[in-house]
């Protein structure tokens, strides 16, 4: 797996997360 797509991947879906309004587990 490359560690570039990944990361990628990991922002794409953080994004969507925030846009979806939905509180991080993290809090």
């Amino acid at each position: 797996m490359e560690k570039e797509s990944f990361n990628r991947q990991i922002e794409t879906w953080t994004d969507t997360q925030q846009k979806e309004e939905i509180p991080s587990p993290d809090e």
